[in-house]
């Protein structure tokens, strides 16, 4: 199954976060796919607009699905910078490098960015996947599975405690590849709460629905829902 980018880029780059040292502790468990997940992340933003991350995520298993090669289990670093275009408008260039058993990627990607209120944040995201490997494609060729990916951002600060967030995302296979759903394009859809409570401690829990791409015991095409939980720790 495809890994999914975690929706704390967005909670970490708008600008009513904090731009302290920040250490992402989380675990998961997908549904379908009967799959644990475990992630350590640490992110910093500066003042400038730089914003950095490097995460580390690992799986009890590797999926059971023959039409998706890409492993779970990477480790990807993640550099951005904020561009003020005014006092609403942000663009958010920035690239992710990541790295797997089958090989490395590249994610380039562009963000706009938009500051409604001091509460409320949107955005829109354009990122192209592109795998420095090849695969096997439908038709038997030796090909590269990169795919199109567009992702959409809504932000709300409750109060000084509360935040909820939502991202939902769509993408498409570039060459002649398929997803766990059997079709070219799939979605996602991820909702975050976290509460603040202390100005070090940050817990959050995560839902995500992540279209019919489960796969277990050589079974796929399975409605795969996510449930995660998390601490932020800022230093």
């Amino acid at each position: 199954m495809k890994y999914k980018s975690t929706l704390l880029l967005a909670l970490l780059s708008i600008p009513f976060c904090s731009q302290a040292l920040t250490l992402n502790l989380r675990g998961g468990y997908r549904s379908a796919s009967h799959a644990y997940e475990s992630l350590v992340q640490v992110s910093h933003g500066w003042s400038n607009g730089w914003w950095a991350s490097f995460e580390s995520t690992s799986w009890n298993k590797i999926h059971d699905n023959s039409n998706e090669l890409l492993a779970l289990n990477y480790s990807k670093i993640d550099l951005n910078k904020t561009y003020k275009l005014n006092d609403k408008w942000s663009l958010i260039p920035g690239i992710q490098t990541q790295w797997m058993s089958a090989g490395s990627q590249y994610n380039p990607y562009l963000k706009l960015s938009y500051q409604v209120n001091p509460d409320i944040n949107l955005g829109v995201r354009l990122r192209y996947d592109w795998k420095a490997f090849r695969q096997t494609d439908l038709d038997g060729n030796s090909s590269r599975n990169n795919q199109y990916q567009i992702d959409g951002y809504f932000t709300y600060r409750i109060n000084d405690s509360w935040l909820f967030a939502w991202q939902t995302t769509a993408y498409t296979k570039a060459n002649n590849f398929r997803y766990g759903n059997h079709k070219k394009t799939a979605t996602e859809n991820a909702f975050v709460v976290q509460y603040k409570f202390s100005p070090t401690i940050t817990p959050y829990v995560e839902y995500d629905y992540l279209d019919k791409q489960g796969a277990y015991l050589g079974r796929d095409n399975l409605h795969e829902n996510s449930y995660r939980i998390g601490v932020l720790i800022n230093f």
